[in-house]
């Protein structure tokens, strides 16, 4: 099992860790953690996709 596998189960840890703090303290503060993990779920599962651009996805989605 690669990098980039263990990638993909990390980015859905940190997705299902968002949405159960998001569902504690409904404030839509981690939820867009939730959308950037997806968002770097989504890049993980495509091959050669460096971790800084998966990085930045997750960070840009909080400026919003």
């Amino acid at each position: 099992m690669g990098i980039e596998e263990v990638m993909v189960w990390i980015w859905l840890g940190v997705f299902v860790i968002s949405i159960v703090i998001e569902a504690l303290e409904p404030g839509l503060i981690s939820i867009w953690f939730a959308g950037g993990a997806i968002l770097a779920l989504i890049l993980s599962i495509i091959p050669g996709v460096p971790f800084g651009l998966k990085l930045l996805f997750l960070l840009l989605l909080q400026l919003l």
